[in-house]
């Protein structure tokens, strides 16, 4: 497990889309908080018109996104209702947040 951490930190997208799936799975290691944090960065990374931008088309306390909105793929809007709108745009905030030091760090090592 922290082998596949260290390798999602160092910007690695496999790993980081395995390690929000191990985090969303029922059993031990489950963290629905960690399980969206990894796939909004891995989403981030991935690329294929994906969206990690939030927009809510619903009033509803229930998130409905444009098509192309990761938050829209099963596994993750799974945990969006399990969590709520208000902890996901928390969460939304750290992934921003953890993905700006790590474009940071790269553009240093250039």
């Amino acid at each position: 497990m922290e082998e596949l951490e260290s390798w999602a930190i160092s910007g690695e997208q496999e790993a980081q889309e395995s390690l929000a799936e191990l985090y969303a799975e029922p059993g031990p290691l489950r963290d629905p908080s960690k399980a969206y944090f990894w796939f909004h960065i891995a989403f981030s990374f991935k690329g294929n018109g994906y969206s990690t931008e939030f927009r809510n088309k619903e009033k509803s306390p229930l998130y409905c996104g444009p098509v192309g909105d990761f938050r829209n793929e099963a596994q993750v809007c799974e945990l969006v209702d399990e969590l709520g709108l208000a902890q996901i745009q928390l969460i939304d905030q750290e992934a921003r947040a953890w993905l700006q030091a790590f474009q940071d760090s790269l553009d240093v090592q250039s």
